[in-house]
């Protein structure tokens, strides 16, 4: 089984629980990705079988993210 690491990222966590309280109102989310790789490799190394498509995939962590609430 596969999941979004960003669901128990602490930070999402705490302010998942903050909205989940009604404490502020959330008017509008920004988010900025800084990518550095540009190659299929995995982080020790290795080259992948495949090519993943970065925006799509951490792309779409945001909207699964905020869809929790």
């Amino acid at each position: 089984m596969a999941c979004h690491t960003e669901r128990f990222y602490a930070p999402s966590i705490w302010l998942e629980q903050r909205l989940g309280a009604d404490e502020p109102t959330l008017l509008h989310c920004y988010c900025a990705w800084r990518f550095f790789r540009r190659e299929t490799v995995y982080w020790m190394g290795h080259r992948r079988s495949w090519t993943d498509n970065l925006l799509g995939h951490h792309g779409g962590c945001r909207p699964d993210s905020s869809m929790r609430t």
